[in-house]
Parts: structure tokens; C-alpha cells; sequence
């Protein structure tokens, strides 16, 4: 999404990554794409069914696939994580036990289990399952919450020059996703304005179907929605882009207190203040 009149070097930036990463994994994504296609019962190409019809066959399906990836959902998620924290000396006991709990809080008011599910599901069809700790400003009367969400990874753009499993060495991720403008306004009351004068844009790529089953057996699957046929909505893509910043830290030792302190810049000038 972005206004075609100004466009913002942060806006410019994301649109060009998103080029740039969208390009190093396309062959990954027809996979992915294909393979969840597989599970949901479209097991046969183009030319197989053709095959197939030409000896008077029908290209029947006998999934075996859905029911095994259900069945290791069920055993992984069987039971509820368990969060422990290990105190390294006395005093760490009880904040250890704290850790713990607040752990087990974030799960359950996250719907953890049900976002498990998904991961795991995401990781057995398509060789990849994310899961993202995030603020949600608008849990808890407006108070805040951290909370846990599954990510679609076919939604998923990540730095192709990083190796750690949990891309920690990612110079930029980003997530895009198709959204209406009425459901974009709700979510940005404050961008009503700017949101209506945007454009739509098209840089993720639509994947689209290439396989078959029996008409009646058929799952499918549209990565785009439908939304404008029925309401004239407007479909925007929506992008979020992290990267990391650098923040510099102050570290404070007051020999007369014998106290240690690591303070961020503001409450370094509020600490300058103190008598």
C-alpha cells in the first residue's frame, strides 16, 4: 500500500527487498504452493489426467497424506507446553518461577495451542512453520499484551543471505498479506485518509493452481480473495517490515551504593537529573 504521489524512503526500501526476496525464493513457493495443493487431495498433474480420462479412468484420489500430517499435529500438541525457567543462585528462585508463569499466561491467552497447530502444519505441507512474539496494543482494555501468532509462510519474506534457523542474522523480514480497505482502516483508524488515497499494488505474487483430483473430492484454495465481486471492496497489500536497530545503552556503576544500573537514553537524562 502507498500513496503514488509521495512515497516515503521507508515504503521504497520495503518494496525493493521485497523484489529482491520474492525472486530468491519464487522456485520454493510454486513448491510450497504445489505441495499444499497435494495434501488437500489435488494429486494429479494436467497430463496425468488426460492420461488417465483417454483410458476411460477417472483421476481418483486416496489421500493418505491429510490424515498422517493430522495425526502429527495431534501427537506433537497433545499435550500443553510446560515452560520452565532455572534459577543460577538463591535469589533467582522466585523471579525464575515468575518467568515461568508469565510464559504459560502469554500461551493461553494467545490461543498458543491453536497457533501451534498451524506452525506445525505449515512445517509438515509446506518445509516451514513461524510463529511470531508480538505487542498487541489493543489487549487488555488498551493496556497491552505480548501475544503469539502463526505466520502463513507463504506470507513470509526473509533476508536470503540468512542461516540461522530462527533468522536472527536477518538483516530484514518482512510479511505481506492481501486486506481489504475497510478491514486495513479498522486495524489504522489514525491512516483513514491515507489509506483511502492509496493505490493498489501488486508485488506478491498470486500462486496459481496446477494440479487436480476428482471434481467432488476438490479442496480449493485461492490465494486471493474474493471480496471485491461481492462488496467493491478495495484489496491492499499490507506489508510490516523488521529490521534491527542499533540503540545505544548506558551502563552505570555508583561506587558509594555499590549499585550497578543499564539504562537507555532517556532514563540516562531522567538518572542525570537525580541529585
Amino acid at each position: 500500500m502507498h500513496n503514488d504521489s509521495y512515497k516515503d524512503t521507508d515504503v521504497q526500501l520495503t518494496q525493493d527487498l521485497l523484489s529482491d526476496y520474492s525472486s530468491a525464493r519464487q522456485n520454493w513457493v510454486t513448491q510450497a504452493a504445489e505441495d499444499n495443493e497435494f495434501r488437500n487431495g489435488k494429486q494429479w498433474t494436467d497430463d496425468q489426467v488426460t492420461a488417465l480420462r483417454k483410458r476411460s479412468q477417472e483421476p481418483l484420489v486416496v489421500n493418505v497424506v491429510y490424515s498422517a500430517v493430522e495425526q502429527a499435529k495431534a501427537m506433537l500438541t497433545s499435550n500443553n507446553p510446560k515452560f520452565q525457567s532455572t534459577a543460577r543462585e538463591n535469589s533467582d528462585a522466585k523471579v525464575g518461577r515468575m518467568f515461568s508463569d508469565l510464559m504459560a499466561y502469554i500461551w493461553d491467552h494467545s490461543n498458543g495451542n491453536v497457533e501451534l497447530k498451524q506452525a506445525i502444519d505449515d512445517y509438515y505441507v509446506k518445509g516451514m512453520g513461524v510463529m511470531m512474539a508480538y505487542i498487541n496494543p489493543d489487549a487488555d482494555f488498551g493496556a497491552g499484551e505480548v501475544s503469539l501468532k502463526s505466520i502463513d509462510p507463504l506470507e513470509l519474506f526473509i533476508d536470503p543471505s540468512s542461516k540461522d534457523p530462527f533468522c536472527r542474522d536477518a538483516a530484514h523480514i518482512i510479511v505481506g498479506k492481501i486486506v481489504t480497505q475497510t478491514q486495513l482502516i479498522s486495524m489504522y483508524p489514525e491512516f483513514e485518509d491515507i489509506i483511502k488515497e492509496s493505490s493498489e499494488t501488486s508485488y506478491l505474487n498470486v500462486t496459481q493452481e496446477s494440479r487436480h483430483g476428482l471434481e467432488d473430492q476438490d479442496v480449493t484454495f485461492k490465494r486471493r480473495m474474493t471480496g471485491h465481486s461481492i462488496t467493491d471492496e478495495r484489496e491492499l497489500e499490507l506489508f510490516e517490515r523488521f529490521t534491527k536497530v542499533k540503540l545505544p545503552y548506558f551502563k552505570i556503576y555508583d561506587p558509594l551504593s555499590n549499585e550497578q544500573k543499564v539504562l537507555n537514553e532517556i532514563q540516562f537524562e531522567e538518572y542525570k537529573q537525580e541529585p
